[in-house]
């Protein structure tokens, strides 16, 4: 790769950072909760790991494909299905008896853990009484995200269709009825022929009040005996830039204290500088170095998305 190449990478890496969404998943304190990690590649070692994945945050770590250490334990798994597109393997991880200092971000992968293969990152947060219970791990929503759930894992073209919320026993609870494609404000369902599970609910723009319990299936909604339940969780979105309303106090007391804070053009101008000033001490350090530089392992991964993982019953 050309040195001109190397510089317009690093320039746009720093220009525009790209970060993948981290998976969510709640438990409940005192329960138990296993997430299934799926990779592209095989290798013999495995682990579990918390936050930086090192020392005591490495939690399981083995070359044989079942391991246990206190509360945490992994199985692996090597897939072998016929006409598969990309999967692999599979690493299931299990924490139990979940306590509120289990919250944070772990990682599951195969190879070293400071040069993983593949790896999975994903974030636990343990609550005292989530919707779904305390059995096992639901993934968990972002306000302002859109979800869709299959339905049906038997699907039945033509015919009723529903969607309601809790146990589906008044009127009140249904959000949509219809015997075709329907919509009806940020609900819908849809019925997709030759698919996984035939009948499909999204739910657009989620808030914290849509948080409960959904039913969705085939038939007339207060007497369908053809439905699927499913939780759905919603939390603030840790990244929002909303803030509370300022006071007229607070404003007066903020105004105070900066009556000598540089002007936004000044901060601009530093923050620019201090931009360029680190690009080029990259872009020389580059130049020094170049014909020393090797490509790093080609099957090493990035952060992993959701795609990559499922919470187990």
């Amino acid at each position: 790769m050309k040195i001109q190449q190397v510089v317009f990478l690093v320039l746009l890496s720093a220009l525009c950072p790209v970060t993948a969404k981290l998976s969510i998943f709640s438990g409940a304190t005192g329960g138990n909760g296993t997430i299934s990690c799926r990779f592209t590649v095989h290798d013999d070692k495995k682990f579990f790991c918390k936050d930086d994945c090192k020392g005591e945050n490495i939690l399981v770590q083995t070359d044989g494909v079942i391991a246990a250490n206190g509360r945490y334990s992994m199985s692996y798994t090597e897939v072998s299905k016929a006409g598969s597109s990309s999967e692999k393997s599979k690493l299931a991880v299990t924490i139990r008896n979940l306590m509120k200092s289990d919250s944070g971000r772990y990682r599951c992968g195969i190879g070293e853990t400071n040069a993983p293969r593949d790896f999975s990152d994903f974030e636990v947060r343990v609550v005292d009484d989530p919707v779904h219970g305390n059995t096992w791990f639901a993934y968990t929503n972002l306000e302002g995200e859109n979800i869709t759930h299959g339905c049906s894992s038997d699907p039945v073209p033509g015919g009723w269709k529903f969607l309601c919320r809790d146990n589906c026993s008044k009127i009140e609870d249904v959000l949509l009825e219809t015997n075709n494609a329907a919509q009806s404000s940020r609900f819908s369902l849809e019925f997709k022929e030759n698919s996984v599970y035939g009948l499909y609910v999204t739910i657009s723009n989620v808030t914290r009040s849509d948080t409960g319990w959904y039913r969705c299936g085939y038939g007339r909604a207060l007497s369908s005996a053809s439905f699927n339940t499913f939780p759905l969780i919603v939390i603030p979105d840790p990244s929002s830039t909303e803030s509370p309303p300022v006071t007229t106090e607070e404003a007066s007391d903020t105004e105070e204290q900066c009556s000598n804070c540089p002007s936004d053009a000044m901060l601009y101008v530093v923050v620019v500088l201090a931009v360029i000033i680190i690009i080029l001490g990259l872009a020389l350090t580059l130049v020094c170095v170049q014909k020393n530089i090797t490509p790093h392992d080609l099957n090493s991964r990035g952060c992993r998305d959701d795609v990559n993982m499922e919470a187990v019953k």
